[in-house]
């Protein structure tokens, strides 16, 4: 089940929610190549953070684990819905930046035919 914008800001912290709200149109639409591959690292690092929190206390429920420092979240819930909410923008940023791959790719497989055919247009005019 998908998580609503306003569950996603009652997870995250400030700096937290502005990586994950660049991650949404219309603000993916405008960042550059070199931001993006910014925010997925980082947002890989929370993502397995999250997800080794998740697994920590999940571990401790069935007793397989010793508890850890006292302010970590009382349950499995939590780190579990923000390691969703980090998997989710890591989702949209990796579309996002497969789509302008293939756009690219597009891009030079027209210019490389372009190319082909003006030189067989000059070719055909030479041998004239």
């Amino acid at each position: 089940m998908a998580i609503s914008e306003k569950d996603e800001k009652s997870l995250l912290n400030r700096e937290e929610w502005e990586l994950v709200i660049q991650t949404r149109h219309p603000v993916l639409g405008d960042c550059d190549a070199k931001e993006l591959q910014a925010a997925r690292k980082r947002l890989r690092e929370l993502h397995a953070k999250e997800q080794g929190f998740a697994r920590h206390k999940s571990r401790v429920g069935k007793g397989t684990a010793d508890m850890r420092g006292g302010s970590f979240p009382g349950n499995v819930e939590k780190p579990a819905r923000r390691k969703q909410v980090f998997a989710g923008a890591l989702k949209r940023l990796n579309k996002e930046i497969h789509r302008r791959h293939v756009m690219e790719a597009r891009e030079a497989l027209r210019d490389s035919a372009r190319r082909a055919l003006a030189m067989k247009v000059a070719a055909a005019e030479g041998d004239s």
